[in-house]
């Protein structure tokens, strides 16, 4: 173990004076949470309906009862001439106008013959940021259209209960806590990419960087079993992974808390017990990477064929999310036997207040250090062969 320690200190040594690979290493775990913060903070802001919506129509004068009723529900009303239906559509799409309403000349005629005028709602649905205020203006539409019915149905001495027929009432068993966890479901990814990036820069230096500056050879030389150089770099990659990863995991809990998600309805909370649960799922997820890197770096020919390899393992800690995301599933014990896999699992069920057992907990650490293990005496059976000298 000294000896490994040995080897660690100096790795680590190494990585620490190299103070621009250190800024490098370190600006993903320390960037994500505040990319994190401004992008949930638009997200916010888009679901927000401001009160004072302003709508452009056209031929309001055509539907003076429909433009009260707009009135009267605190939407102002920009009032433009009669254009053609191509040029309202051109500016939409080049956003000169956010969208638009255009009333029929015919319009009273129409309502008059009780025939349906149709109502122009011209707006662009890629455009996330409008999306709220569009849904309002429809809301309001159905509103007038359901209120136009009813007084026609009540002069008829007709109830207006008899157009509805059966009414769906939707029950959402789903806690304000789950689904402010489904919104921030790359808060997992970011954190396990995080263990990813940071210690990497030190594992294909300790592995191709050492094979290119032909310090292998006399590394080699020393009467210390390669499994100690391996577990000892594996320590030191792993330790600065760890640093990134819980830099990261703290900083996106604090921009959640700093985030007026409360706003639109959500809520987050975290308590000690939370928090020291995904401290602990986190641990084997940076000697993982670190284990898989210094494979990958000693298989390679060359630093730069390292870099390619080792950029492919990025794509690990994004599996998880994927299929979580388009193939929901319920968490199963087995699931935290699968290292990588069972951290993010896991680290979703804890973020959205779901249960979760102190077996899974230990099961997912216990499996993820001897992964780690695993890759490590692979990469020393890899660095006792000869092709680390010949090739």
């Amino acid at each position: 173990m000294n000896r490994i320690f040995i080897v660690a200190r100096k790795e680590f040594r190494d990585g620490i004076r190299d103070r621009r690979a250190l800024l490098s290493a370190f600006f993903f775990p320390l960037s994500a949470p505040l990319f994190i913060y401004f992008l949930l903070n638009a997200v916010i802001n888009m679901a927000q309906v401001d009160d004072s919506l302003e709508v452009p129509i056209f031929g309001a004068d055509a539907a003076p009862g429909l433009v009260n009723h707009l009135v009267e529900r605190g939407i102002k009303l920009s009032h433009r001439q009669p254009e053609p239906l191509s040029t309202i559509k051109s500016a939409v799409v080049n956003q000169k106008l956010d969208y638009a309403l255009i009333i029929p000349a015919d319009f009273e005629r129409q309502m008059a013959s009780y025939q349906p005028p149709d109502l122009l709602l011209v707006f662009d649905s890629s455009r996330n940021d409008v999306g709220a205020q569009v849904k309002r203006l429809r809301d309001t539409l159905a509103a007038y259209n359901q209120e136009l019915v009813s007084l026609r149905l009540i002069a008829r001495g007709v109830s207006p209960k008899i157009t509805v027929g059966a009414r769906p009432q939707p029950i959402d068993v789903a806690s304000d806590q789950k689904r402010t966890a489904n919104l921030m479901n790359f808060i997992p990814l970011y954190v396990l990419m995080a263990a990813f990036v940071a210690g990497l820069g030190i594992a294909i230096d300790g592995t191709a960087g050492e094979r290119e500056r032909k310090s292998i050879e006399p590394l080699l030389i020393n009467p210390v079993p390669q499994t100690h150089f391996i577990f000892g770099k594996w320590l030191a990659s792993g330790s600065f992974a760890l640093l990134g990863m819980l830099g990261t995991l703290v900083l996106c809990i604090v921009a959640m808390y700093s985030l007026p998600i409360e706003q639109i309805g959500l809520s987050f909370k975290i308590g000690l017990e939370q928090a020291l649960a995904l401290l602990i799922i986190c641990l084997p997820v940076p000697y993982i990477a670190a284990g898989m890197q210094l494979l990958l770096g000693l298989f390679a020919k060359s630093f730069k064929d390292a870099q390619s390899y080792i950029g492919i393992l990025i794509i690990f800690p994004m599996i998880p999310v994927i299929i979580r995301q388009f193939m929901p599933f319920v968490t199963e014990t087995w699931m935290a036997s699968v290292p990588i896999f069972s951290q993010s699992v896991l680290m979703m069920d804890i973020l959205a207040g779901s249960p979760y057992t102190a077996f899974r907990l230990f099961l997912s650490i216990v499996t993820g250090f001897i992964a780690s293990a695993v890759l490590c005496l692979l990469a020393a059976k890899l660095l006792a062969s000869e092709r680390m000298i010949q090739s």
